[in-house]
């Protein structure tokens, strides 16, 4: 294996180590927050359908630019870039199933305005939520 080699594997293990290390650093940061950016379930979803404007922007540009290629698949180019709008719409969709998850577990907890769900809070210390 030659230095191209080592360079590729090194590369690999630096990406990889990356993302669990970035993952962990968000979840120590929010999780024993005193002011947390955002408080209630509404800010959640504020920022997830803003989210969703822009993915949805950007996924029909895309498609826009790049919707006829089906005449080039022989092509490495075309092949990546069908991919590429592939996994962007699939990422649409993802995000989607996830405003509609968040959307659910405001309205089992109470509604927009009550506070997320903590390690410090539940749903028998509300008492905006009856359980019945």
């Amino acid at each position: 294996m030659g230095w191209c080699g080592f360079m590729w594997v090194l590369s690999l293990l630096r990406s990889t180590s990356t993302l669990p290390s970035v993952a962990n650093r968000i979840f120590l940061y929010f999780r024993n927050t005193v002011n947390p950016v955002i408080k209630h379930y509404r800010e959640e979803l504020v920022v997830l359908l803003i989210l969703w404007l822009l993915w949805l922007g950007g996924a029909a540009a895309a498609s826009d630019i790049w919707s006829g290629l089906s005449w080039c698949q022989r092509f490495q180019p075309c092949r990546v870039l069908s991919a590429l709008l592939a996994f962007v719409w699939l990422g649409f969709l993802t995000l989607t199933a996830i405003i509609a998850l968040s959307s659910y577990v405001s309205w089992q907890y109470g509604g927009l305005v009550t506070p997320l769900h903590r390690s410090d809070s539940s749903r028998e210390k509300n008492p905006a939520v009856s359980t019945v």
